[in-house]
């Protein structure tokens, strides 16, 4: 049976797709020309949020579906305004699509990037306990992700991958922070004994938070020797090189990280 791999939160489009020219602002009925997707309110709520829906995908167990893959949370400003026509044009082949209500004007209002991982979550718990109630699942498993992740702190923070060195005295690890408006990607290098911290170091700050920017900077991690560790990005176009050793003095530590290109020139 298929399980749910991906949930998404979703506000209507601003973009008319009829022409593809113009983005219409819903609270006034303006017009302005049409750039970029990514600058449309929908888009930025979209990523914006993904910092907690795909940590809340992450926590998920394996649930369950007749054939889908995902869900899709649809935020609208009042569910009894909601007609058949737009329940159509936002229908997602192999997603469930379940709609809750929000004032996502509030959610642009807020300033502060905490403040909106707690409200989407909010109206992410609301969604699956929707769904719950719909396809008969058991509530439970959703709240106790739901506590998980404010146990957390809200902090979607993951290991993409980790190796011990050729001598089995370091591990290092590919540490990606992933927030509200960028994602940063860490080398850190640790003692396997102790697990003491030698040294972490952002590699690069992604300022578009979600998968599809920031996935192709993951790639391979290499010792190449005891002191030295590669990590390239997934098409093997450039990557890092660092360096280091331990001094006698346990504080210090000499390191050195390259930024490489493996492109001809």
């Amino acid at each position: 049976m298929t399980v749910i791999r991906d949930i998404q939160l979703s506000i209507p489009s601003d973009i008319n797709y009829f022409d593809h020219t113009v983005i219409v602002d819903y609270d006034t009925g303006e017009t302005s020309p049409f750039t970029d997707y990514r600058q449309s309110k929908s888009a930025i709520f979209h990523y914006e949020t993904r910092c907690i829906t795909s940590l809340y995908t992450r926590l998920l167990p394996e649930i369950h579906t007749d054939g889908e893959k995902g869900v899709i949370i649809q935020c609208v400003p009042d569910l009894s305004k909601l007609s058949e026509k737009e329940i159509e044009m936002e229908m997602v082949p192999d997603f469930i699509t379940v709609y809750v209500e929000m004032d996502y004007n509030q959610y642009f209002s807020l300033t502060d990037d905490l403040e909106k991982k707690k409200m989407a979550l909010e109206v992410l718990q609301k969604g699956m306990e929707k769904l719950a109630d719909e396809r008969g699942w058991d509530k439970q498993i959703f709240r106790e992700i739901y506590n998980k992740i404010k146990e957390l702190n809200y902090k979607n923070t993951f290991i993409y991958k980790k190796k011990s060195s050729p001598n089995r005295r370091y591990i290092c690890s590919i540490i990606c922070e992933h927030e509200v408006s960028y994602v940063d990607i860490y080398l850190e290098i640790k003692r396997q004994k102790g697990n003491k911290v030698l040294k972490k170091e952002r590699l690069v700050r992604v300022d578009r938070s979600h998968e599809s920017f920031y996935w192709r900077y993951l790639g391979d991690l290499t010792w190449t020797l005891n002191h030295k560790v590669t990590f390239t990005d997934r098409l093997h176009h450039f990557g890092w090189v660092v360096t280091f050793l331990e001094k006698e003095n346990e504080t210090q530590i000499i390191w050195k990280v390259n930024k490489v290109s493996y492109l001809s020139s």
